[in-house]
C-alpha cells in the first residue's frame, strides 16, 4: 500500500558435503507520518565450513604459561583430533532479527535500529589440548606418526552457540554555517552485546569464552564533522571505544597476560583544496595526538616478546600522518 511495505524471499541449496539448506527472509516497512517510519526484518541464514577449516594442517610453536610447545593443527577428522573429539564439521545456522525506526525532517536525519542474532554450531579452533603420554601407544595404533613430539593438538570444531545484540543510532543534520555552503553534522553510536549461549568445555576454555564475549568494546561511537567551501574542504571526527579484555598471546586465562583495557578516544582530520575540477590535495590523520593502546606491562618485553597487547579496537602504531594527491578524470 502506499504506507506499507512487505518483502519475503527464500532460497534453497544442496551441498554433497553436508546435504541441503533452506533459509528465508522477511521484512516490513511502515510509513507512520510522512517523516516517521518503522521498519523491521527476521531471517535465517547459515555459513558452510570452508575448506581450510576441514583441511587445515600446521605445527607451530606456542607459548602456554611462559612455556614453549609444539602445537598441531590438524583437520577434525584427522586420526589425532578424533582421539581427543574432533568430529566432521557441519554448517553454522543462525535466526536473526531486527526493529528500528526512521525519522527525517528536512536536513534533520535520525535512524535508531534494534538487532539480535543467535548463531548455533559456530566453527572456531579449540583451545589446545594437551597430548598425554598415556596415550601415545593408542595413537601410534591409529596411525598417529611420532606423538611424542606433539605437545598439543588444536582442530575446527562447531564448539558453541552464541548471541549477540546491539542497538544501531545514526544522527545527520546538514547546515550552512563557518561561512560555507555545506556542514555536516554526523553522530554514529553502536551498542553490541555477545553472549556464548552453550560450548563444549573440552574443546572451548573460559578464557576464550572471555575474549569471545568482552574482546571488543561493547560501546562504539563517533562524531564528525565535515565542511566545504568553494575550493576547500575539511573535516574532524571523534572516535570513541569504550572498555575491553585485552589479550596477548591468546592468553586469557586468569592470571594471564590479560587485563580490562582502559577506554579511549582518537581523533582523525583532514582538509583538502581542490585547485581544478580534476586535482585535489589533501593533508590529513588518523589517531591525530597519538593516542596508544593499551601496554603490556614492563617486564612482558623479554617474556613475550611485545608492548601492546595484540588485541584491540584500534591500531596500536598510533598516529598515522599523510598527505596526498588525487586526479579524477
Amino acid at each position: 500500500t502506499e504506507d506499507f511495505l512487505m518483502g519475503a524471499a527464500l532460497r534453497y541449496e544442496d551441498f554433497t558435503t553436508f546435504g541441503s539448506t533452506t533459509n528465508y527472509k522477511l521484512t516490513f516497512q511502515y510509513s507512520v507520518t510522512d517523516d516517521f517510519s518503522l521498519r523491521g526484518s527476521t531471517s535465517t541464514g547459515f555459513r558452510a565450513p570452508t575448506v581450510g577449516q576441514a583441511n587445515v594442517v600446521n605445527t607451530q610453536t606456542s607459548i602456554v604459561g611462559g612455556n614453549l610447545i609444539q602445537s598441531f593443527t590438524a583437520p577434525p577428522t584427522d586420526p589425532l583430533s578424533a582421539f581427543y573429539g574432533g568430529k566432521e564439521l557441519t554448517p553454522e545456522d543462525s535466526t536473526s532479527y531486527a526493529l528500528g525506526g526512521v525519522y527525517q525532517s528536512g536536513d534533520f536525519f535520525v535512524s535508531v535500529d534494534y538487532y539480535n542474532i543467535e548463531v548455533t554450531d559456530r566453527i572456531a579452533q579449540s583451545s589446545q589440548i594437551s597430548v598425554q603420554a598415556a596415550d601415545y601407544a593408542q595413537l601410534r595404533a591409529l596411525g598417529v606418526q611420532n606423538p611424542e613430539l606433539i605437545s598439543a593438538v588444536t582442530y575446527f570444531a562447531n564448539d558453541f552457540d552464541t548471541t549477540t545484540q546491539g542497538l544501531d543510532v545514526v544522527v545527520s543534520y546538514k547546515a550552512e554555517i563557518f561561512a560555507g555552503n555545506d556542514t555536516n553534522f554526523n553522530l554514529a553510536y553502536n551498542w553490541n552485546e555477545t553472549a556464548v549461549d552453550k560450548f563444549n568445555p573440552d574443546t572451548t576454555s573460559l578464557g576464550k569464552i572471555r575474549r569471545l564475549e568482552e574482546g571488543q568494546p561493547d560501546h562504539r561511537a563517533t562524531f564528525t564533522v565535515a565542511q566545504n567551501w568553494d575550493n576547500f574542504s575539511a573535516f574532524i571526527r571523534a572516535n570513541y571505544f569504550g572498555e575491553y579484555f585485552a589479550v596477548h598471546a591468546d592468553d586469557a586465562e586468569p592470571g594471564g597476560w590479560n587485563e580490562v583495557a582502559d577506554s579511549a578516544f582518537t581523533i582523525d582530520a583532514e582538509v583538502s583544496y581542490f585547485v581544478n575540477e580534476q586535482i585535489t590535495l589533501s593533508a590529513g590523520a588518523t589517531n591525530l595526538f597519538d593516542q596508544k593502546a593499551q601496554k603490556l606491562s614492563a617486564n612482558s618485553y623479554g617474556d613475550q616478546g611485545g608492548v601492546y597487547y595484540e588485541s584491540g579496537p584500534f591500531d596500536y602504531n598510533g598516529g598515522f600522518y599523510y598527505v596526498k594527491a588525487s586526479y579524477s578524470f
